[in-house]
């Protein structure tokens, strides 16, 4: 275990959730790097099943398997409930936009809204496993550069042929996002197979954070030089912590809060709307009073959810599959 991922795993959550709840109150902009969680998240994704599949032989079935497990039941719980609000009063869910409903279920690429709106996420977390699980059974560094072919032949298609993006499901799953599960998956290659000493880390950090600033004085085009780039030196950071961390009097919390990130994400959308529907009429909050207990109400019910749905969901499926 990883308590510098965990901290990570919470800390990209909340990031998502102050997001989100500063465009709830009308402080659009205000939190706008909070977008940013989103980046961590897949960043950290690459890294995990890298590290787990050093672990254990599977095959791509069970492989895949075990992830549909590991994302699916609870998204689908969440994924019902937003269905049901959808129907009975529309307004509570996008807006009363049009929504995709199919598409949600199964977590497909969409051009409108999904029942859980930041789902679209998910969509490349499966696509990503679904790459990956192609060479799962390969050795260490042939998994890296199978996936690693895999992915910057999608995107290179899609450079060469930018019309081939008017195909939504091609559009989807040739983003350069998908470059930040490659980020995540190397980073894990070199830390545990090459075992480099940090300084190296260090060097490749700052070279990116030129690179990065470069980038973005020239241009704003896409999420993974404003966002990606950023993300992966964040995660650097503080997983270059983890003797810090495994040392100190906080990993326990740490853990706990790691553990509950997954539903933190997924469920704060509705915590959100029943703050905001509560109080708004009231005006007994200012916008960032009102922020704070939507941050506090989404983790603390999170915290119960994963203790109390998830885990036993968790534990049924784990005896019966």
């Amino acid at each position: 275990m990883f308590y510098s991922i965990q901290l990570l795993r919470i800390l990209s959550a909340l990031l998502v959730v102050i997001y989100h709840a500063c465009n709830k109150v009308g402080l659009e902009g205000v939190f706008k790097f909070g977008q940013m969680g989103v980046d961590i998240f897949f960043i950290i994704s690459g890294f995990v099943i890298y590290i787990s599949s050093c672990k254990k032989v599977y095959s791509p079935i069970k492989f895949l398997r075990n992830r549909f497990f590991r994302i699916y039941p609870i998204y689908w719980l969440f994924t019902f409930i937003a269905f049901i609000a959808y129907i009975i009063y529309p307004s509570l869910v996008n807006s009363g936009r049009e929504t995709s409903i199919l598409n949600s279920i199964f977590l497909l690429p969409s051009d409108k809204p999904y029942l859980i709106n930041n789902a679209w996420t998910l969509v490349y977390e499966m696509f990503f496993y679904f790459i990956f699980s192609l060479f799962i059974t390969l050795k260490n560094k042939y998994r890296v550069i199978g996936t690693s072919i895999v992915i910057v032949l999608l995107l290179s298609v899609r450079y060469f042929f930018p019309n081939l993006s008017s195909n939504l499901y091609f559009y989807f799953y040739s983003d350069y996002i998908l470059l930040e599960f490659l980020f995540g998956v190397m980073f894990a290659y070199f830390y545990v197979t090459l075992n480099i000493n940090k300084w190296v880390f260090t060097v490749l950090a700052l070279v990116l954070s030129f690179f990065y600033i470069y980038i973005y004085s020239l241009s704003e085009t896409h999420r993974l030089f404003y966002y990606g780039i950023p993300s992966f030196i964040i995660f650097y950071i503080v997983v270059s912590l983890e003797g810090y961390i495994l040392k100190s009097n906080i990993k326990n919390i740490v853990d706990a809060l790691g553990n509950c990130s997954y539903v933190l994400y997924l469920l704060h959308p509705f915590i959100l709307v029943l703050v905001y529907k509560l109080f708004q009429k009231h005006y007994i909050l200012s916008d960032i009073g009102l922020i704070i207990v939507m941050l506090i109400s989404s983790l603390f019910v999170s915290m119960f959810v994963h203790q109390y749905i998830e885990k036993r969901i968790t534990k049924y499926i784990r005896k019966y599959s």
